[in-house]
């Protein structure tokens, strides 16, 4: 993107001030990669403890090996799990991690589990990730049979304890039953938009008119943003312009859906002559395979093709730089980079 000399005075300005928030992102706990958080000006970021195959007990090791981690590394990071908490971390020159699950599954059958997580720190959970759960139908079922009885109540537990419901990956009469039902405001925190580009991972209008009912925030991604096999990170700025304009500048923030903070399971995964991805967790038995052919995928590591332009944390400002381009004004920046976030963090978390 080109900027003249005077809105790339602005641009840096911007960030600088700014608390920029990756809502779903990642984290390696290495020099090298933190470093790359820092350059990037980077506030806080969520980090996926639980995804698509984690019950309660793996999660709660992952809650503990994660908690060490962060001891290890206070002097740079530290766990969010408030509004303030983020505000400090600025303050600070530290990095704030917020602790989330991309699945319900960590929940089991058991509903007095949602708040004992709450109480170790974590402040958001999907319901669903692609497949159907105890909870309700992903958006890789086809059935789209939305939300289960029991999903009902841990819709109405998380409202109770003060846990943020995040809608990405749900199918979308799931999305839709949890916007009808919940009292307080949700989020998908990284999903982009069908109106932009039709992707069963992306957010139609009707549900977008659903959340914009519901005061809750859509955060779009650098995955899934368009046709092209190398997307730019203007394409993703698309889908951040397109939701303010259904939802509001009060309602939209970003995230990069960077690889999962499991380096080892990414970094080992191979491709079969099928064209499966295949992972292995490591300590378990457990592996995952996905059809690996769609849109968006590479063939080697890191199997995600992120746009030009936002490939590493190193790559943030030009999320600001282009938000300037497009004519943004900078109280809308600022909200977008974070804000509209930790306002909707302090709402329902506290």
């Amino acid at each position: 993107m080109k900027l003249s000399k005077e809105q790339e005075a602005r641009a840096q300005s911007l960030h600088k001030r700014a608390i920029v928030i990756d809502v779903l992102g990642a984290l390696r706990p290495t020099e090298e990669y933190i470093l790359d958080m820092e350059a990037g000006g980077l506030t806080a970021v969520g980090l996926t403890l639980a995804a698509d195959t984690h019950n309660f007990r793996e999660t709660m090791n992952w809650i503990a090996w994660w908690n060490k981690e962060l001891r290890k590394w206070s002097d740079r990071l530290m766990l969010a799990t408030s509004a303030d908490d983020i505000r400090q971390a600025k303050e600070d020159g530290r990095i704030a991690v917020i602790y989330l699950f991309q699945n319900g599954k960590p929940f089991e059958d058991e509903i007095g589990y949602v708040e004992i997580f709450r109480r170790l720190g974590i402040t958001s959970s999907q319901l669903t990730y692609q497949a159907r759960n105890y909870l309700g139908d992903g958006c890789g079922e086809s059935s789209n049979a939305g939300l289960s009885q029991y999903g009902e109540e841990v819709v109405r537990e998380m409202n109770r304890v003060g846990m943020l419901i995040d809608l990405s990956h749900a199918g979308e009469k799931t999305a839709q039953d949890i916007l009808k039902l919940s009292s307080a405001p949700v989020y998908f925190s990284h999903a982009c938009i069908r109106g932009v580009y039709d992707s069963a991972r992306n957010v139609s209008d009707e549900t977008l008119a659903l959340l914009a009912k519901n005061r809750g925030i859509i955060c779009p991604t650098g995955l899934h943003i368009s046709p092209d096999v190398e997307p730019t990170v203007d394409q993703m700025l698309d889908h951040i312009e397109y939701a303010s304009k259904k939802l509001g500048m009060d309602h939209v923030g970003f995230s990069t859906d960077f690889v999962k903070s499991e380096p080892r399971v990414y970094q080992d995964a191979c491709l079969d002559d099928e064209g499966y991805l295949n992972l292995q967790y490591p300590g378990t038995l457990k592996k995952t395979r996905y059809h690996w052919g769609t849109l968006g995928r590479a063939q080697e590591y890191p199997w995600f093709i992120y746009p030009n332009g936002l490939k590493t944390y190193r790559d943030l400002p030009n999320i600001t730089r282009g938000l300037v381009v497009k004519g943004f004004s900078d109280e809308e920046i600022l909200k977008i980079l974070g804000g509209n976030y930790l306002e909707l963090l302090e709402e329902v978390v506290g």
